[in-house]
């Protein structure tokens, strides 16, 4: 599995908007700069995990993170895409097809459940076993209403639980 360097990208982003000096960090990575904002490139899963373990955020960070793309445009054309939009509900209409954005290959989704206001499903990736990215994606979800100015969802993660 490998998750898309639109991870790395928002939130790298993120932390240089907050005057942070990211220079220490990419001394002890392997991986190119480069790369690592390259929206288009793809990183193995627990190569991404690790990347961002080194870098020792906190949780409020990757949410703060995923929850300011909209505004950072961090992703590409997918920024625009989403910006076209007229309905939140359009973009959830087909929630593998957004995680397929940032997970490759697109995860199988089962159970997948609608409501009047929100949706669940289960997607075969533990939030236990990548958290540091489940946790940026889940904050990314959240934002999704706000490409077309309306307010955050509220959404969890539990296991392989999603709503």
């Amino acid at each position: 599995m490998h998750f898309s360097c639109k991870i790395t990208h928002a939130i790298l982003t993120q932390l240089e908007s907050e005057k942070i000096d990211l220079s220490a960090y990419f001394s002890e990575t392997e991986i190119p700069w480069e790369l690592l904002r390259d929206s288009s490139y793809w990183m193995r899963a627990p190569d991404m995990e690790a990347f961002l373990e080194r870098l020792a955020l906190k949780t409020e960070t990757l949410i703060k993170a995923g929850h300011s793309t909209p505004k950072n445009r961090a992703w590409g054309v997918l920024d625009s895409v989403l910006r076209m939009m007229p309905q939140p509900q359009e973009i959830f209409q087909q929630p593998e097809k957004f995680l397929s954005y940032f997970i490759s290959p697109e995860p199988p989704l089962e159970n997948l459940e609608r409501f009047e206001k929100g949706l669940s499903f289960d997607i075969p990736l533990p939030a236990e076993q990548y958290p540091l990215v489940t946790t940026y994606l889940k904050a990314a979800f959240e934002s999704l209403p706000a490409y077309i100015g309306q307010s955050m969802a509220q959404c969890t993660w539990q296991d392989i639980k999603f709503k």
